[in-house]
């Protein structure tokens, strides 16, 4: 892997980090906060969030070998998340297990606020921020 590779994927790993942070929660990535955990294949911290985090950025990420990374970097109790930016998609994707991803929906209350952020009406994440095209979410009606 070349010295720009490893910079956009430091780089990348930043940005997430920045975007959890954006969405109200602490986070970092253990190459700042815990070089033992960037060593076991965890990108990113997050205190009392239950999930691994390993991010890939690149022309041709494989979603099945980044989740196999987050997998074996998660403790008892932990979720796997692998986050990944295709530069040739143009698109950042959130890959879990589909069983890990039932267990987390089971925890959402059942009513339209939940995709909804901190004040009423207003998205969690700064749409800017958001990769690829401004999709606006349906109001109440």
């Amino acid at each position: 892997m070349s010295a720009s590779q490893r910079r956009k994927g430091h780089d990348f790993e930043r940005l997430v980090a920045s975007l959890i942070r954006e969405a109200g929660f602490d986070a970092r990535t253990t190459r700042q906060a815990a070089p033992m955990e960037d060593a076991r294949g965890r990108d990113i911290i997050c205190p009392g969030l239950p999930f691994a985090i390993q991010c890939k950025a690149g022309r041709t990420v494989r979603p099945a070998l980044a989740l196999r990374e987050a997998t074996e970097a998660a403790a008892a109790g932990e979720l796997p998340v692998a986050i990944l930016h295709d530069a040739r998609a143009g698109e950042r994707l959130v890959v879990m297990r589909l069983t890990d991803w039932l267990l987390m929906l089971r925890t959402i209350p059942l009513h339209t606020d939940a995709l909804q952020g901190p004040v009423a009406g207003q998205a969690a994440v700064k749409p800017s921020r958001l990769p690829g095209p401004n999709i606006s979410r349906p109001g109440p009606s």
